[in-house]
Parts: C-alpha cells; sequence; structure tokens
C-alpha cells in the first residue's frame, strides 16, 4: 500500500514541476517590430476600449501626422490588441504539452455472501508512460508552434501599420481634392453668372449659357461626391486609430479623449529626390528573406515535420504502468506492477500519418506558390512605383507649367481687353483639374510605396518618414499648411 501513495506523490510532484509557465514572448515581438515599423507596442492586457479602456490621448495640436496617426492605431485599435491574445493561446499550448496526463485510480471491493468471511478489495494506480516518453518532443512541437504565432503577430503588426499609412495618404489626398472641387464650384458659378449678364445684355446667345449653367450643376454634383469620399476615408482612418472620426467639441474631464476634434494635412507632401531603392533582383532576394507570412509558412512546414516523429508513436495507442495492490478475505495484502496496453492489430496510426504526409506536402506546395506571387507583386509594385514618380514628374515639370503658363497669357489677354473673364475662368478650370490629377498621382505614388514596404515584409526601413516633413509651397493641390505638430 506504501508504495501505491509513493509513485503518486512521485506523479504529482513531476506534474507540478511540469506546470512552470513559460515565458509569453511579447517581448520579442515589441523588439521585432519596432526594427520593421520604427513603433513600439503596448499590449493593453485585460483592457477593452469597448469595456472601459480608454483610448490613447491625441496629441497636442490635434493635426496627426503620419507617426501620430500610426501610434494611435498600434494603441487603439482593437482588432490589433485581439490579435496579441494568440500569444495566450500559443502560451496554453506550451504550457498544457509539459503537463503530464493525471494518473487513474481503480479502485473495487467483493462483499462475501456468506458470514464470517472478510471483504476483498482491489486498488490500482497507473499512468500513461508512453505520455511521459512524448513530453519533450509535445513540448518542441508547440514551442515551434509559439514562434510561428509570434511571425504572425508581427506581420498583422506591419500590416496594421501600412493600411493606416495607406488611410492617412488617402484622407490627405481627398480632403486637398475637396479644397480644389470647392474652388471648382466657385469658379463654374462665377462663369455662369457672368454669361448670363452677358445674355441679358444681348452680347451672348441664351444657347452659349446653358452649358455653362450644366458645369455648374455638374460642379455640385462632383462636390457632393468628393465630401463624401473625404468622410469615407476619414472613416476609415478613424476605426484603424480606434478614434471617433466625427469632429466634436475640447475634450473635458467627462469627455472621452477619442472625442477630440483631430485632423490630418489638407494636401499631401511632396515626393523624395530619389526612391533610394536597390534593383528588382535584390529586392526580390530581399523580399523572399523577410517577409513574414513566408516565414510564418516556413515555420509551419518545421512543425510538421517535427509532428511526424510524434506520429510515429501513433501505433501505441495507449500504454499504462502503475501499481496494483489486492486485499484477500485473509486479510494479506497482494501488491505488484501493473501494465496495461492496447494491441495496435487495427488502428497502427496509418490514417494520421497519411494525413500528416499529406498536409506536409500541401503546406510546402502553398509555400512555392506564396513565394512566385511575393516575386511576382514586388516586381509589379516596383513598376507602379517608378511610373508613379514619373507620372508625377511629368505633371509638375509638363502639366502644370503649361496650364499656369495658359492663366498668366490669358489673364495678359484679359488685361488688355482681348480675351473675356469667361476665358480667363476657363483656363483656371483646367488648371484646377490638373491640380486634382496631380493629387490622384501623388497618392497613388505614397501608397504604392507604403505598398512596397509591407511586401518586402518591412526590411526596407520605414519609407514615410517624408510624411512628417513640411508641406511643399507648390505642386500639389490644396491650400498650404503648417508642418505637422510633432
Amino acid at each position: 500500500m506504501r508504495r501505491i501513495f509513493f509513485v503518486c506523490a512521485l506523479t504529482i510532484a513531476a506534474a507540478g514541476c511540469s506546470q512552470r509557465r513559460p515565458d509569453t514572448g511579447f517581448e520579442a515581438i515589441q523588439g521585432n517590430a519596432h526594427a520593421l515599423t520604427g513603433h513600439d507596442l503596448t499590449w493593453r492586457l485585460g483592457e477593452s476600449t469597448a469595456c472601459g479602456g480608454q483610448p490613447a490621448q491625441l496629441p497636442g495640436g490635434k493635426q496627426l501626422s503620419l507617426n501620430d496617426a500610426v501610434e494611435l492605431a498600434l494603441l487603439n485599435n482593437p482588432s490589433l490588441q485581439a490579435t496579441y491574445e494568440e500569444l495566450g493561446l500559443a502560451n496554453a499550448d506550451v504550457m498544457q504539452a509539459g503537463i503530464f496526463k493525471n494518473p487513474v485510480i481503480y479502485a473495487d471491493g467483493k462483499f462475501p455472501n456468506q458470514p464470517g468471511m472478510g471483504v476483498k478489495s482491489d486498488l490500482s494506480l497507473a499512468f500513461d508512460f508512453i505520455d511521459l516518453i512524448l513530453i519533450p518532443l509535445r513540448k518542441k512541437v508547440e514551442g515551434l508552434r509559439f514562434e510561428a504565432a509570434k511571425t504572425r503577430i508581427v506581420s498583422e503588426v506591419v500590416k496594421a501599420v501600412a493600411e493606416t499609412d495607406q488611410a492617412w495618404f488617402q484622407l490627405a489626398a481627398e480632403q486637398a481634392k475637396l479644397d480644389a472641387r470647392k474652388k471648382l464650384l466657385e469658379s463654374a458659378e462665377a462663369s455662369a453668372e457672368f454669361a448670363q449678364k452677358l445674355a441679358k445684355s444681348g452680347n451672348m446667345a441664351e444657347l452659349s449659357t446653358i452649358p455653362r449653367v450644366a458645369a455648374v450643376h455638374q460642379a455640385k454634383l462632383d462636390l457632393s461626391r468628393q465630401e463624401f469620399e473625404a468622410s469615407r476615408a476619414r472613416e476609415k482612418l478613424s476605426r484603424l486609430m480606434g478614434v471617433n472620426a466625427a469632429p466634436a467639441a475640447p475634450a473635458t474631464p467627462a469627455t472621452p479623449a477619442s472625442s477630440v476634434e483631430w485632423s490630418v494635412a489638407r494636401r499631401l507632401p511632396e515626393l523624395p529626390a530619389s526612391d533610394g531603392l536597390p534593383g528588382a533582383d535584390e529586392v526580390v532576394a530581399a523580399a523572399l528573406q523577410a517577409r513574414l507570412d513566408l516565414e510564418t509558412q516556413r515555420q509551419e512546414i518545421a512543425v510538421l515535420e517535427k509532428t511526424r516523429g510524434l506520429k510515429a508513436w501513433g501505433v501505441y495507442t495507449a500504454a499504462q504502468l502503475g501499481a496494483a495492490s489486492e486485499h484477500e478475505p485473509d486479510h494479506v495484502w497482494l501488491t505488484g506492477p501493473s501494465l496495461q496496453l492496447d494491441l495496435p492489430l487495427f488502428n497502427r496510426g496509418q490514417a494520421d500519418r497519411a494525413r500528416l504526409e499529406a498536409q506536409l506536402r500541401l503546406t510546402r506546395q502553398k509555400l512555392a506558390a506564396m513565394e512566385a506571387d511575393a516575386r511576382s507583386e514586388v516586381r509589379e509594385l516596383l513598376l507602379r512605383l517608378s511610373t508613379g514618380r514619373a507620372a508625377v514628374d511629368y505633371y509638375l515639370k509638363t502639366v502644370l507649367p503649361l496650364r499656369q503658363r495658359a492663366v498668366d497669357l490669358t489673364l495678359e489677354q484679359y488685361n488688355i481687353m482681348t480675351m473675356s473673364a469667361l476665358d480667363l475662368l476657363d483656363a483656371k478650370h483646367e488648371q484646377l483639374l490638373a491640380e486634382i490629377e496631380l493629387t490622384d498621382a501623388t497618392r497613388d505614388y505614397w501608397q504604392t510605396r507604403v505598398e512596397l514596404a509591407r511586401a518586402t515584409g518591412g526590411n526596407l526601413g520605414r519609407l514615410m518618414n517624408q510624411a512628417d516633413a513640411p508641406a511643399p509651397t507648390s505642386g500639389n493641390a490644396g491650400p498650404e499648411t503648417q508642418p505637422d505638430p510633432k
């Protein structure tokens, strides 16, 4: 009997030692994310903005630079905070891999049907010794899964930064276009009003005024659509940052920080002097090495390969080793070892091993397909980036100077009364349209640059630092603004 209790005590002590909590791994995630994005991460463990947690305070100037927006998104975005909880799940799996199965105690008693005879009883304690053998291998498998979970989380952080960057550029562009659309409406209204005055004085046919009046209505429709696009871009950025989109009164002690009015610059930053990128082959090679989705897939292959070692033991489906004691009616205890073993006559784990091999081949093929897609994506983004830069340069160096020259010459002719105010308004109208097109081209360039940074796993460094520089004094649509407060 004492032997059984001794075995039980050893089992409980070993199980207690195996429950040591592993490292959460968030410190490693913070380091990797900072190296790729230049931003720090905060895991608001136990907090939720939906359940009383407060979002981050907005900067004092309330005009958010690109970095401000990303910082808010990394702190407030509930989807990103939910992604961090995958660490808790992976952590629990690592803990479970090192815990022994509970021992099994079996007891029964048999009562005699004649008086004077003692009760016969059986008592046994057993544990699955195959499970004990497999613990180190299970811990290695779950450790690999834990590393894969950390890689996935860093990948989600890079994705969240890219989405916030693109949303910031989109909002800045839509606001710049909104300002241009307002000027177009003012120009169209002035042109229609002047044309109608000429028609009333008999200096213009009524038929000639109709296109200008129609242009006013078209400008109103265009402005309405642009207001919607600006509002939609604002809502998207606010969702990513975890703050309210609608402007509100300044915050009070009873007002959440997310209700404070905020804005972004109403124009896009100018392009850097050069892209500063290596050749296409070097960029593609760097992307294949650094992309976190590819690394996650490689880690999944490593997990499956290590799992094959576990499945090799599948033929031994159950094996329990322990001690048993039997109490005879003459009050004698018989104690000895016990063994219970399933005979692998039918189920020898062949189905599990076949499934694992199929999963391994499938995962390797997925990795090959993802690598092919990554090569193509990076090459396409590099082409889009160079094409976008060429388009912006063409607008800045050719289209806009021509439009400005047309306005200047028309103004000269207007001053000597050889051209009318309508001609001057038309020239200005074409210039505003060209500025809107330049804004679209500039936005496309910056968003492509953001996408290229994401597609290369962030190893090209933080490409968007120029967005925090003062807005240019010429070249982009929209009124001049002060530099973003830092």
